[in-house]
């Protein structure tokens, strides 16, 4: 009998708000220790995500510019918790400079503040 392959608890989730200056992203996770990955190329304005696996640990997210290397925005030192599931959202702020802002995905904490 084969061992069963480890499958990372689904944990992180991606929502991008779209607007007339959005483009296409790529979007990155690094985790301590661990290679860059990319998590969805050429993600869509408007477009969410399922949640996407991920081990417990500390993240550096961010959203390039598809097909580049250039940063649009990004969010280090994220916490990605065993028993707290995150949401998300890349989004315009009101300075026309494009955020990542990361709220928890469990319905009892949805009016905890979130974090940018």
């Amino acid at each position: 009998m084969l061992p069963t392959p480890y499958v990372m608890p689904d944990r992180v989730r991606l929502f991008y708000a779209a607007n007339v200056l959005s483009s296409a992203v790529d979007f990155h996770a690094l985790r301590a220790g661990a290679i860059d990955q990319t998590w969805y190329s050429n993600f869509m304005p408007g477009f969410e995500s399922t949640f996407h696996g991920a081990v417990v640990g500390s993240y550096d997210f961010s959203a390039m510019k598809a097909g580049t290397a250039t940063v649009v925005a990004d969010k280090p030192g994220t916490v990605v918790a065993a028993d707290n599931p995150l949401d998300l959202f890349l989004y315009q702020s009101e300075t026309a400079k494009q955020v990542l802002l990361g709220c928890s995905s469990r319905p009892e904490t949805a009016v905890a503040a979130c974090v940018r």
